[in-house]
């Protein structure tokens, strides 16, 4: 029944954080526009999102009236504006609980504070049940064939697309797949998603398209995890990742983007596995070893990581010799970081402040304060509103908080001053 309602949900858990966040008298059609509608057109985003608003409002009372009836809050949206209503199930108690919910009615300031506390438990209840949100349950929809100017407005391909003489579906994805790195550059990623799309509407039935879209959406997701446009971004690349999989499901890329969309989702033993099935598959692909290595490292298995991305003896441009300075970081091999680490930049590529930051921890570590100082500078100058507490939290929140409060300490260490 809720299959093809995931705007709606997202629409939810949207209203939720604002009404958490204090802010429900302050949203709107015109708000929830610019948080949820951005690529729709223009002219049709307020009639997207009123139709969206009367499905959730549907959905919601079919909840209520039947499986949810018994629940202690019932939830509803307001018949006019965005706002959620909130009240407590009528149902028949004993003389002292309707004496007890009397009282609540009485005392609205109690009511909504409980609400708000309640709604929380509530709506983690709802959003999996309501809309069957799970990855393999969803239905590919591709929100740019509609036909809707704004709908295609993200479809562009690369600069150097009209470089290559044939324009065979793997020259072009090859093309997005080298523009996609760094990964924690947020336009980078919105570029090659766009490409891919274009790519896609050429050559519908390439597989590889909707893979390297499912990886730079899932890096979208992660960069902005917490909003509703992470939601929304996590939503698309699990379509993609079904397309592709419908396509080549036994494809080494296809496999990389659900390992990596399964880790965007928290669901580290499903992400080590594929991403370990896609590289034993593809073992010479570059990108797949990014992902399976960034997998293992983000989860933990640092020693893994530091193994997958050692370059060979024998071909010193093999592995990944940055994620490579980034496990030895976490397993404490301070000096092993550094030379990685300056391995790396002697190879050039564009610098990030994540990766910048760790060079300065790993130079304060083993007591090359000076140089470590000079990175911290260049930092600031750079990236002024870097905020390095946050970088754990936002990629690495299953590893241990110690090895956050590590790299920060050496960090500030070599002359970050946090804002107070």
């Amino acid at each position: 029944m809720f299959e093809k309602s995931g705007r709606a949900r997202r629409l939810l858990e949207f209203l939720t954080e604002e009404a958490l966040a204090g802010r429900a008298a302050q949203t709107s059609f015109e708000t929830v526009q610019s948080a949820l509608y951005e690529s729709f057109d223009p002219q049709e985003r307020e009639k997207v999102a009123r139709s969206d608003k009367l499905r959730l409002a549907e959905l919601l009372q079919r909840y209520f009236s039947a499986e949810g009836r018994e629940d202690a809050l019932h939830i509803s949206v307001a018949s006019e504006g965005l706002q959620l209503d909130f009240a407590f199930a009528e149902q028949e108690q004993s003389e002292a609980k309707s004496k007890t919910r009397a009282m609540f009615r009485r005392n609205w300031a109690l009511f909504g504070a409980v609400a708000m506390l309640v709604v929380v438990i509530l709506v983690g209840k709802l959003v999996p049940t309501l809309f069957a949100a799970q990855q393999n349950a969803l239905n590919f929809a591709s929100p740019w064939s509609a036909g809707s100017k704004a709908q295609n407005a993200d479809i562009e391909f690369l600069p150097g697309t009209g470089e290559i003489s044939i324009s065979t579906p793997e020259e072009l994805d090859i093309l997005a797949r080298n523009h996609m790195f760094s990964f924690m550059d947020m336009e980078r990623q919105k570029r090659v998603v766009a490409h891919s799309k274009a790519v896609i509407t050429r050559f519908p039935d390439h597989s590889g398209s909707y893979a390297t879209a499912a990886h730079s959406l899932s890096n979208m997701a992660i960069l902005t995890r917490g909003s509703s446009a992470s939601l929304a971004y996590f939503d698309e690349a699990s379509a993609m990742v079904e397309r592709a999989q419908i396509l080549a499901a036994d494809d080494p890329w296809t496999l990389s983007a659900g390992g990596w969309l399964a880790a965007g989702l928290r669901d580290w033993d499903n992400a080590r596995a594929l991403s370990a099935r896609a590289h034993e598959l593809e073992n010479e692909s570059k990108e797949i070893l990014i992902f399976r290595a960034l997998i293992l490292l983000f989860s933990g298995d640092f020693k893994t990581a530091a193994e997958v991305t050692a370059p060979k003896e024998n071909d010193p441009q093999s592995g990944d010799i940055g994620i490579h300075g980034f496990a030895k970081f976490y397993l404490e091999d301070y000096e092993g970081a550094v030379a990685a680490f300056e391995q790396s930049m002697k190879r050039g590529g564009n610098p990030t402040p994540v990766g910048s930051a760790y060079v300065a921890a790993a130079y304060q570590a083993v007591g090359r304060s000076e140089t470590a100082a000079r990175v911290v500078a260049s930092i600031r100058e750079k990236w002024p509103t870097f905020r390095p507490e946050l970088v754990h939290q936002v990629f690495a929140p299953e590893i241990s908080e110690i090895h956050g409060l590590t790299f920060l300490k050496l960090f500030c260490d070599a002359g970050w001053e946090l804002d107070a």
